[in-house]
């Protein structure tokens, strides 16, 4: 699947069918196969479920930052991070260290929490939160579209590193 969906069902169907390619290379590995250091960068599976349910739920808090429930339970470190005065690599790298003391069990029940939530969330979008520029995107100050399509691209990354390291 190489095109960007054009409908908020296409969408929806995408980040599906990249969250079940995630899973399905999760749950083949062994529980040592989930701590050993063997994609890029010296990750683990277990760094990446860490990583994705941070995104997730920065996701969840970024598109509904008026939801008191939503506002009370932000990401992991949100407030320290300083988004906006670090680059990618550098929270990503925060992202990582955060998740390396904690434990397998502890990141696998916050991935599925975080992604439970995120459906939730995207289960809520409409078309026009998702295309019109001037609808959600305006509200938060960022593209709904390009924040959305981000998900199905990340698990698909995510996926195809954990597909090839066991080859």
């Amino acid at each position: 699947m190489s095109m960007k969906p054009s409908t908020l069902g296409e969408l929806k169907t995408r980040n599906a069918i990249a969250h079940a390619r995630f899973l399905v290379a999760v749950v083949a590995r062994t529980e040592a196969e989930l701590t050993e250091p063997r994609l890029p960068e010296g990750w683990t599976i277990k760094d990446v479920m860490g990583h994705l349910a941070w995104w997730d739920n920065w996701l969840v808090y970024t598109l509904y930052p008026e939801s008191a429930e939503i506002a009370a339970n932000p990401p992991p470190m949100i407030e320290e991070l300083g988004l906006d005065k670090m680059s990618l690599d550098e929270l990503n790298a925060r992202i990582f260290e955060y998740n390396k003391s904690r434990s397998l069990d502890e990141v696998r029940a916050n991935f599925v929490n975080a992604h439970s939530k995120s459906a939730q969330v995207a289960a809520k979008l409409t078309e026009s939160d998702v295309f019109d520029p001037e609808g959600k995107s305006a509200q938060i100050g960022k593209s709904v579209e390009e924040l959305v399509f981000g998900i199905y691209e990340h698990y698909e990354e995510h996926a195809h590193e954990i597909e090839a390291a066991f080859e």
